[in-house]
């Protein structure tokens, strides 16, 4: 399946007799944008196409349903953010923390996930009062 614009294509529909067929369609901003599709390739000009495998349009689906996200476009846009952001995000601050971690826990300081949680859990409940 591919999504665009909110729309789902099917690209093995087509035209009279097998032919080309060209759409014209609202694109960004209400400009308008032309489909032209042929039997084995389709160029689309003014919109991006995104074929996602079954299971991904399942879950962005479902996501859409529960009002997670607006539409297909909302969703995938939201997405994307998340990423560019935390692509840009500099972790740098968390080296010294993450250096200690692992030279406590090479001398054995390491304690349990079991414990961890615990400590977390009190640390938490803490907060919350």
């Amino acid at each position: 399946m591919l999504l665009s614009a909110g729309r789902t294509y099917n690209p093995a529909a087509q035209g009279a007799a097998g032919g080309p067929r060209a759409w014209r369609g609202s694109g960004p901003y209400g400009l308008p944008h032309q489909v032209l599709e042929n039997r084995s390739t389709a160029v689309y000009v003014g919109q991006m196409i995104i074929n996602l495998p079954p299971e991904q349009e399942q879950w962005l689906k479902a996501r859409i349903a529960h009002g997670e996200f607006a539409s297909v476009d909302d969703g995938l846009r939201r997405m994307i953010a998340d990423r560019i952001a935390f692509e840009a995000s500099d972790l740098s601050w968390a080296k010294p923390y993450v250096d200690a971690g692992r030279a406590a826990a090479a001398c054995g300081e390491a304690v349990s996930m079991d414990e961890a949680m615990a400590d977390i859990d009190t640390h938490m409940a803490s907060l919350q009062r």
